[in-house]
């Protein structure tokens, strides 16, 4: 996570025909023990900065999964 909190992702996928955008949401659910469709780019699908929607944990659980993944 950045200074204002953001989670920053990197990813090595093309950022053409969606690929960085896939790779995206299908590191997010490995990650967060999901299937791919629990998580949707509801903002931001041509840009760098995109808005997520997690589904199919609670908040609390999705929370402190990321702040696990972060190191922080």
């Amino acid at each position: 996570m950045d200074s204002s909190g953001e989670l920053r992702l990197e990813v090595h996928a093309a950022p053409t025909e969606g690929q960085a955008n896939a790779a995206c949401t299908r590191f997010l659910a490995r990650a967060l023990d999901l299937p791919q469709s629990s998580v949707t780019i509801i903002s931001g699908g041509k840009s760098t900065r995109k808005l997520l929607r997690i589904s199919g944990h609670s908040g609390a659980e999705i929370a402190a999964k990321l702040t696990a993944i972060a190191g922080k």
